[in-house]
């Protein structure tokens, strides 16, 4: 069972201190800026996506939340699920990562390195009945380290809340640019990165 309350990430600068999404070439980052860019307030104040999850659009899947610990709370709704984003490795249930934006895939394509792919993006989604998804919580986690003797789960120890204001942050960058990031995000671009598109939250 989840043994420790989750850190909640409320604005970009909180994003400096984790380890998700920055050590190259992990994509995270700009996957959560993907999916910040693909949800959106209804009239009640909801987050819905602009996508459909049990279609496994985007390569989204189904996450049942048993890795021991759990990392994430237990869902006291039937309608209640989550879904992880992020696994960019192709196989017969994955194909619909490809169609993924070439800003998150292209760092993952380059390198094939096992580092490339421990960033996910889980999602608490609860169907209102009628077909239609609402987001009402984010996360942001990672696998274990390849390397380590701790499996293939997802790290509960990374594993942290992102707030809706975070979110609201992050979707005001529309396009991601050399000059953009800068101005908008406090943060620098990491020049050494063969990517233009890669961020550096570290400094």
């Amino acid at each position: 069972m989840l043994t420790q309350t989750l850190f909640c990430l409320r604005l970009t600068m909180d994003l400096k201190g984790i380890e998700f999404g920055h050590t190259s070439p992990r994509q995270g980052l700009m996957l959560l800026h993907w999916l910040a860019n693909n949800i959106y307030n209804d009239n009640n104040g909801d987050m819905r996506l602009n996508f459909n999850p049990t279609r496994r659009d985007y390569g989204i899947h189904l996450y049942r939340n048993a890795d021991n610990p759990h990392p994430l709370p237990i869902l006291p709704r039937q309608r209640e699920s989550y879904y992880s984003l992020g696994n960019l490795g192709h196989n017969n249930n994955n194909d619909g990562a490809m169609a993924l934006p070439n800003y998150v895939t292209q760092i993952f394509y380059n390198s094939r390195e096992p580092e490339s792919n421990r960033d996910r993006v889980i999602l608490r989604v609860r169907d209102d009945g009628s077909n239609q998804f609402i987001v009402d919580e984010v996360y942001v986690t990672q696998h274990y380290p390849p390397n380590g003797n701790t499996g293939t789960g997802y790290d509960p120890d990374n594993t942290y809340l992102v707030s809706f204001n975070l979110l609201t942050q992050i979707q005001r960058l529309a396009t991601i640019g050399q000059n953009d990031i800068p101005r908008i995000y406090n943060v620098e671009i990491n020049h050494n990165s063969s990517w233009c598109g890669s961020l550096d939250l570290s400094s």
